[in-house]
């Protein structure tokens, strides 16, 4: 026969498991993301960062040109929209992103290399 006390052990055991494992706070689906580095400050376009896609590279350069009519294969980017807080040379992060509306455009020089436009909409570490 079990004894209650083995059978309680094996509850607080289970319990213990069920909820250290079940922290919905840091399953995020990082699916919907295309991880990034920051590769530091554009120097033609104000206060804004180049990014580098790290992966997914072939979706990005379709969505991009579906958005801009122009394709890039190099997966280097204007990130515009990226927080102050994530403003910081090789930094790796996911992020999400969108078009440009024509109000956000940025006036640009020509003193650097050209690159393409994306709106930041969500970040994560």
């Amino acid at each position: 026969m079990i004894s209650i006390k083995r059978v309680m052990s094996g509850l607080i055991v289970c319990s213990i498991f069920f909820l250290c494992n079940n922290d919905n706070s840091t399953n995020i689906d990082k699916s919907q993301y295309f991880s990034i580095k920051v590769i530091g400050k554009g120097i033609d376009c104000g206060n804004t960062y180049i990014i580098e896609f790290l992966e997914k590279k072939e979706i990005v350069a379709q969505t991009i040109s579906s958005i801009n009519s122009v394709s890039s294969s190099s997966g280097i980017f204007y990130g515009d929209g990226l927080k102050a807080e994530y403003q910081k040379d090789s930094l790796m992060l996911y992020i999400k992103f969108r078009k440009l509306t024509t109000d956000e455009m940025n006036v640009c020089t020509t003193l650097g290399p050209a690159y393409q436009h994306i709106m930041i909409t969500d970040v994560l570490k």
